[in-house]
């Protein structure tokens, strides 16, 4: 396996610790990949990071959200992830997989979060997402190209959340509502270039386009 340097990774977020991992190893099941678990130390945010050989890698990101509370980071590994397409889905497709806690451990609270509802709605998938994207690039020796955001439930509310105050993936089609700062009148959408009230509609018709991904 490609050997790791993590001492240049600098988090966007400066809430968020130098990043560690704890395991690192391939695996074969579900389907062949190399397995990445960690987390940013101060903080009780953990990823897993799924890699498919560099065969099957098209330079996607795909990074499925938990539902309800959230609060675990293997979902998309366990038989729930199979159900919904899972790591196979993915590969398949030419991504890599990210998942994180969205900043929890179970229903407990990060001690340094408190109740910051930021936290737990986008920043530990976006910063876990950033840090996915440094590793792919020394194990495939390219940028990710493009990335996705995603999840059912309680996933759905954060990948739109997700995408427009932090932007680490792309491919999602959020409201322009979501937009930074909140209290905006207009927002220039990534998909149809167009500056326009935040209620208005995305005039962009296919929801099949990629976008590349800017973070």
């Amino acid at each position: 396996m490609t050997s790791l340097g993590l001492d240049s990774y600098v988090v966007t977020d400066s809430f968020f610790g130098v990043p560690y991992i704890d395991e690192d190893e391939q695996r074969s099941e579900p389907v062949e990949h190399r397995y990445i678990h960690g987390g940013f130390e101060g903080t009780s945010t953990r990823f897993a990071l799924c890699y498919p050989p560099a065969a099957r890698w098209q330079g996607r990101l795909f990074q499925p959200l938990e539902g309800a509370n959230a609060g675990h980071e293997n979902v998309n590994t366990g038989p729930l992830g199979q159900v919904t397409g899972g790591l196979e889905m993915i590969f398949r497709m030419g991504g890599y997989a990210v998942e994180s806690n969205m900043g929890h451990i179970g229903d407990v609270m990060d001690p340094k979060a408190g109740p910051d509802p930021t936290i737990y709605g986008y920043r530990a998938a976006a910063e876990s997402a950033r840090f996915a994207k440094f590793v792919a690039a020394q194990i495939y020796g390219a940028p990710t190209a493009y990335a996705y955001v995603y999840g059912g439930s309680g996933g759905a509310r954060g990948a739109r959340r997700c995408a427009w105050p932090t932007r680490p993936t792309c491919g999602t089609r959020p409201c322009p509502t979501w937009a930074t700062p909140r209290t905006a009148t207009t927002a220039t959408c990534d998909y149809c270039a167009t500056a326009r009230p935040i209620s208005a509609p995305c005039s962009t018709s296919s929801a099949s386009s990629e976008t590349r991904s800017t973070t």
